[in-house]
């Protein structure tokens, strides 16, 4: 190994090990706060609020990240509504009233129905 190779080798050990670290954190998983979970839940809501009535990608991505958040919450079970969340981001069609529905529970924890924080401003 020449001096130029062994340089080269020691210059991208520390990005490999930055890499590494990023990576595993990105995908560490654990339980959700409420704060996160009615976060999502609320980022769902502004999300179909300013869908007029087009539900794009980002609306079924959203629901997806909320389903992964119910399913982590340890604060109160909300099975159900990760299960049905999923399953909607799953699927290539939804509704306002389908996601409603399918997060009651969070909407309990959080304190409000889905949506309402982007019609009042919370």
């Amino acid at each position: 190994m020449s001096m130029r190779d062994a340089f080269r080798a020691s210059a991208c050990a520390p990005f490999a090990a930055l890499l590494l670290v990023m990576g595993t954190a990105a995908c560490s998983t654990g339980p959700t706060t409420k704060t996160q979970l009615c976060s999502d839940f609320d980022e769902l809501g502004t999300r179909i609020s300013k869908a007029n009535g087009v539900f794009d990608n980002g609306i079924f991505r959203q629901a997806g990240k909320l389903g992964s958040s119910a399913e982590a919450y340890e604060g109160a079970d909300l099975a159900r509504d990760a299960k049905r969340l999923k399953d909607i981001s799953d699927s290539n069609s939804t509704s306002g009233l389908e996601l409603m529905q399918a997060s009651t529970g969070t909407a309990s924890v959080c304190g409000h129905p889905l949506g309402t924080n982007a019609l009042l401003g919370g």
